[in-house]
């Protein structure tokens, strides 16, 4: 079996529910990942894609 898929190097996989604790460490750490501009872009339109599918 073969599965094909497309993904997004900077959609990162995210827990269900986000504790703050989790959110804080996270905006830590993408201070200094490279493509940390995108990757913010998908974490703040990801409730909008939640809500909607």
């Amino acid at each position: 079996m073969i599965i094909e898929a497309i993904v997004d190097a900077y959609e990162p996989m995210l827990p269900p529910r986000m504790p703050n604790e989790y959110r804080k460490n996270m905006r830590t750490a993408l201070r200094e990942t490279p493509g940390r501009k995108e990757i913010e872009a998908n974490l703040a339109r990801e409730p909008l894609k939640t809500m909607m599918g």
